[in-house]
């Protein structure tokens, strides 16, 4: 039996009409909901990024949400945490962008002081309404 998750919240495309700028062999990942950290994880995977590498998110003492909230146009916002200097733990609000194939910080970088003002501001970002609308 294969352990192998299907994703069915990611597209992936790469014809010769529709190529990507910033990739050579022209994928673009698109998320879709619902979607988790493992769409997103797969997308960093297919263009090339490092951002949730093991070393790159223990060097920012980072940790991802498990909330991830897509945005509709293929990209989507979800929470991170990192540790500053002072080892204070603070949230900031990030973007997958498909159109450059990377990650973004929206607003400001340790922007939050909890877990749930951020993710508030990351669902209010993707254009999620009420509390528990779904897309």
């Amino acid at each position: 039996m294969s352990t192998k998750r299907r994703l069915g919240s990611i597209k992936i495309t790469g014809n010769w009409w529709d190529k990507h700028k910033n990739r050579p062999d022209g994928k673009v990942c698109k998320i879709s909901a619902p979607a988790g950290v493992y769409d997103l994880k797969e997308c960093a995977k297919i263009c090339g990024s490092h951002y949730f590498d093991p070393d790159t998110m223990r060097f920012f003492k980072s940790f991802v949400g498990s909330y991830v909230y897509a945005d509709g146009k293929g990209g989507a916002y979800f929470v991170t945490s990192e540790k500053g200097p002072n080892e204070i733990r603070a949230f900031s609000v990030r973007r997958y962008d498909p159109k450059k194939c990377n990650f973004d910080t929206v607003g400001e970088f340790q922007g939050y002081k909890n877990a749930a003002t951020a993710k508030a501001a990351a669902k209010r970002a993707a254009g999620y309404a009420g509390s528990r609308t779904k897309r």
